[in-house]
């Protein structure tokens, strides 16, 4: 493809333009804390619009691209760059998505303020909020990485309290469930947030999933 971009730049900017474009995707996972909901949201209503222009862009010069090239013409720098563009899509699209689905999803904003306390976290209080965040968010991530791995059920539940006997996630064969307090990180935190928490055949603390209802 290369012999078709002349100079190269035209094919390397517009494939570097989609790079950084898709590369803002993984900032809510590195950089949690300085990416607010309102900045996440902008960025992925961005993405089908974005798209969309450069899909319509990328077709409409891929046609010029190739009408050119059986008349014998050199393509137009607008031509090129929205081929380049077209070609930049169609790779690097799919493969966000496929790095998406491999890493693992990070916790909420906020889910680091607090190590875990057994007591505070007992505290009939402990899913309120005043700024947003309950006492119990704020220790998240201290639970999850720390506090979970090999408990077995009496542990865990000798350390957060008992499980709820609730019918939100009913349909799910989860084994033990606590409310965490209000849904972060969307423009309209309206649901509850869940701890969810699934044993091995030992009994042990196997994996978890953060849900909101």
């Amino acid at each position: 493809m290369s012999t078709f971009f002349q100079p190269k730049s035209d094919f390397i900017i517009p494939f570097l333009c989609v790079t950084l474009f898709w590369s803002l995707s993984f900032f809510p996972r590195i950089f949690s804390c300085f990416v607010s909901s309102e900045m996440k949201l902008l960025y992925f209503l961005s993405i089908p619009v974005v798209l969309g222009v450069l899909a319509t862009f990328g077709v409409i010069s891929l046609g010029r691209f190739v009408f050119s090239r059986r008349k014998g013409h050199s393509p137009t720098r607008a031509t090129r760059v929205g081929t380049a563009l077209f070609f930049s899509v169609l790779l690097l699209s799919p493969l966000t998505l496929a790095l998406h689905s491999y890493l693992p999803h990070t916790l909420p904003s906020g889910s680091e303020l607090r190590k875990f306390d057994s007591v505070l976290w007992k505290d009939k209080y402990s899913t309120d909020w005043g700024d947003g965040i309950s006492m119990r968010e704020q220790m998240l991530q201290d639970v999850v990485d720390n506090i979970l791995p090999g408990q077995p059920k009496e542990g865990i539940e000798d350390l957060l309290g008992p499980s709820l006997e609730t019918s939100y996630f009913s349909s799910m064969d989860k084994d033990l469930i606590y409310h965490l307090g209000p849904g972060r990180d969307g423009f309209f935190n309206i649901d509850s947030e869940w701890l969810l928490i699934w044993l091995n055949k030992e009994g042990k603390f196997d994996h978890y999933l953060i849900a909101n209802d």
